[in-house]
């Protein structure tokens, strides 16, 4: 089942305006419905308009394909045995064009925890490897020890398995790397012991690039393990790079004048340099944000190539409030004091084709009730919220473009079906969504209303923002018709078409629908 939406003549909800787009198509493929108890673990990519999904029910995991009209094409239990022992499910991974599944054990004689791999047939979803050794961690019950992980460079020419070693609490922390090839043969591999200790350090991400040299990234405190120290911001965040297979270790400082960066993410670009952007606050608020910058780090000599930042304006910062809270922080500005947006959570860090970079955040939290009945049991409660988006658009030298916020307000007792699935196709960004249906009736974005996620009230929605900043609410199709909603953190754009898969449920019923572009 096909539904296209021509977009002629639409009036589109701009941020501070209205726009008028040229015209597109956006067709949106409704697979069949599925009645199943299983639950879905993964969309883990397309082969030749085949899309691959991982589901599970009773500690069983299926590998299962759909064909270019999401019609349920095969499906396969993924063996997990090896050698009589039976394998936690680690994941599927989709590189290039070859599938592989993810298996662990620990293993009590040899006390260590081991990480398997076999392949998949792409045509039959069957073992065409088996399952193959790839990586141990010594496993001590009583000392610390991590967990595998991994992490794929730009194009996924090369693969990065890391995981923690045991330590004591209070000692450095010590980290191994293997880094593969496309093929998963191991190309090299180090076990290191880093310079700080577990309590100074936060390990926040990894990187590894095509050419297999592996980064990490962390917060790291001075003295002792707290933000603010004496009224002075306490922390700031360093690069480790791992070059020469490991051989040659460079650390990357990264600093602002006069700005404390609070949140960072790091990405690789085309060229092996080191793209690193997020926000900063302009006060002792570590947990507010007064703007946003990039710096672009040559990988080599460490040189940093570009440094640029912007303050968020009042009119930003205040775009998506009342009038009255509004005249309230504008008034305040007047008075000399700072006005700061709330923290909101690193998303993405996005390369574009031309060395602009797009940064994404949300804001996210959860509030806690606690009651006490009659009888004096204590009870809690926990609501959801994930609320609007931050979209910083940079280009190549580093200067701001633009900056927009998309108005998505949503709360639950459950973060299943909240947040966005984000998708970026020529030089546009979309952000597709749960939304109150009403919302699609209103001409100003200040207006709109608060989403708690109810089938009936539901309606799927792609905020669009162009090249140039323009903005457009676009309403796909409500989700009551269909009852089902969809779950964007088991949706996911594909590399390969720039199609968006999105997978819905609501009981026992599942669908997969498919975005294209024209």
């Amino acid at each position: 089942m096909k539904i296209v939406l021509q977009l002629f003549s639409i009036i589109l909800i701009g941020l501070t305006s209205i726009y008028s787009l040229n015209a597109q198509d956006i067709k949106i493929i409704k697979g069949e419905e599925i009645r199943s108890k299983m639950k879905i673990s993964q969309i883990v990519g397309e082969i030749d308009n085949r899309v691959y999904t991982v589901f599970y029910a009773k500690k069983k995991f299926y590998l299962r394909s759909y064909n270019k009209d999401l019609s349920v094409d095969k499906s396969l239990e993924i063996n997990m045995e090896y050698k009589k022992k039976h394998l936690e499910m680690h994941g599927v991974v989709k590189i290039m064009n070859r599938i592989y599944s993810l298996g662990q054990f620990n293993n009590k004689k040899t006390q260590k925890k081991y990480l398997l791999f076999q392949e998949h047939s792409p045509k039959t979803l069957k073992v065409i490897k088996q399952w193959k050794v790839l990586g141990e961690i010594p496993y001590e019950k009583k000392r610390r020890s991590g967990d595998f992980s991994f992490a794929y460079s730009q194009n996924k020419k090369r693969v990065l398995v890391y995981h923690y070693m045991p330590y004591k609490k209070g000692s450095k922390q010590k980290i191994a790397f293997s880094v593969l090839d496309s093929n998963m043969n191991k190309l090299w591999s180090k076990k290191l012991t880093l310079p700080y200790s577990d309590e100074l350090f936060l390990i926040k991400d990894f990187e590894v690039d095509d050419e297999g040299n592996v980064y990490l990234i962390g917060k790291k405190w001075k003295g002792k393990p707290k933000n603010v120290v004496s009224g002075k911001i306490n922390f700031s965040y360093v690069i480790l790079g791992y070059h020469a297979q490991g051989d040659d270790v460079k650390e990357y400082k990264l600093a602002l004048k006069d700005k404390f960066i609070t949140q960072v993410k790091l990405a690789v670009d085309n060229n092996l340099n080191l793209i690193c952007a997020g926000f900063y606050t302009n006060t002792k608020n570590v947990y507010s944000l007064g703007g946003s910058f990039l710096l672009k780090i040559d990988h080599k000599t460490s040189d940093v190539m570009v440094s640029n930042y912007k303050d968020f304006s009042v009119d930003f910062i205040t775009s998506l409030m009342s009038k009255r809270k509004q005249e309230k922080a504008k008034k305040k500005k007047k008075k000399g004091k700072t006005i700061e947006m709330p923290e909101y959570d690193l998303d993405a860090l996005v390369i574009r084709d031309d060395g602009g970079v797009l940064l994404i955040g949300e804001r996210y939290y959860v509030v806690s009730h606690t009651y006490v009945d009659a009888n004096g049991h204590r009870s809690t409660t926990y609501t959801y919220y994930s609320t609007n988006i931050i979209v910083v658009n940079f280009n190549p030298d580093g200067s701001v473009k633009w900056m927009r916020r998309v108005p998505k307000s949503q709360s639950s007792a459950s973060p299943y079906f909240l947040s966005y699935v984000s998708a970026t196709y020529e030089d546009n960004i979309y952000f597709i969504y749960n939304d109150h249906v009403d919302n699609s009736k209103k001409k100003k974005e200040i207006d709109f209303g608060h989403f708690s996620i109810r089938v009936k009230k539901a309606n799927l929605v792609a905020y669009r923002i162009n090249s140039s900043g323009e903005t457009n609410y676009l309403s796909l199709f409500p989700a009551g018709k269909g009852n089902t909603l969809v779950v964007p953190q088991h949706s996911r754009q594909l590399k390969e078409t720039k199609d968006i898969i999105l997978f819905s449920t609501y009981g026992k019923k599942q669908k997969i629908y498919r975005i294209e572009f024209e």
